[in-house]
């Protein structure tokens, strides 16, 4: 599984955040569990890659230097891409301990957003200091990693206002001021034409300039099934996919009125029978005379 596949699945559970972020219970804990494990296994591999590129880069020589900065191109890419979604279930578990939904994930989403940062961090200081890195290949990873920083903070613009971002976005001034602009007339259609564009327009600038060699792709999909198997299967309808706020909205008014006497009779009012009830009620006079 790509990394790029991973912002896919970030962008479809943050526009599902209002109905994710209201369950009564916490999440699996043996899904929660295997997060952490498939996750610390990427940042453990990932650590020991950039420690092997980068000694070999410091070695006198510039023969194989092209070769080890094209082997280090998917995994950088990788690191990159795939810190959205860890930011994204740092913040959405913090803000479930927040209120006290559930306490025992978000110490365990932190301690991977603090492991990912580190090899963040060791990606560009091999960008800043490492010999031999080719000039287009420089440019390409700084734009991804620009490009990702804004996604990121468009991603958490259209979260709800009492999620705590700060500590999971890049600029938290630019992000109070793409949700200032969105809170201007937003319904439901706007909200999910927003993240429809906001998801093609990152696969318009990014997707067609990635490396298509997948770092980790077993890694990946562990962690996408980890954070797919934290859904309720009643979230996602009968082709797998995952239901629209509207859809949800309507079940729950039908769950509210599953309730209610059968006996009593249900009359939809329309503009329709209020102009013709007059008419009835004289027909139905008339006929009983």
């Amino acid at each position: 599984m790509h990394a790029l596949w991973l912002v896919e699945l970030t962008a479809a559970m943050a526009l599902q955040t209002p109905i994710w972020s209201q369950q009564s219970s916490g999440l699996p804990g043996a899904k929660v569990k295997g997060y952490w494990t498939f996750s610390r296994q990427r940042l453990n591999q990932w650590h020991e890659q950039l420690h092997r590129i980068r000694e070999q880069l410091n070695r006198p020589g510039a023969i194989r230097r092209a070769a080890l900065w094209a082997e280090a191109q998917p995994v950088i890419e990788e690191v990159l891409l795939s810190e959205m979604l860890t930011r994204y279930f740092a913040c959405f578990t913090n803000h479930l301990e927040r209120h006290r939904t559930d306490l025992d994930s978000s110490p365990i989403a932190r301690n991977i957003f603090q492991g990912h940062l580190e090899v963040r961090n060791r990606c560009l200081q091999l960008l800043v200091f490492a010999p031999g890195l080719p000039v287009e290949l420089s440019v390409h990873l700084n734009r991804i990693r620009h490009l990702m920083e804004r996604w990121s903070d468009q991603l958490f613009a259209g979260l709800a206002d009492d999620m705590d971002v700060e500590p999971y976005c890049f600029e938290l001034e630019h992000v109070q001021e793409m949700a200032r602009e969105r809170s201007v007339g937003e319904d439901a259609v706007s909200n999910r034409l927003w993240w429809s564009l906001l998801l093609a327009g990152f696969r318009g600038n990014v997707s067609g300039r990635l490396d298509r060699r997948s770092n980790s792709p077993r890694l990946n999909g562990m962690i996408a099934q980890q954070i797919l198997g934290m859904v309720s299967h009643d979230q996602f309808d009968g082709l797998g996919l995952l239901k629209s706020i509207r859809m949800r909205s309507l079940e729950s008014i039908c769950e509210e009125t599953d309730g209610r006497d059968d006996r009593v009779p249900y009359q939809l009012s329309t503009p329709l029978d209020t102009l013709l009830a007059p008419q009835r009620e004289t027909i139905r006079i008339n006929r009983l005379h």
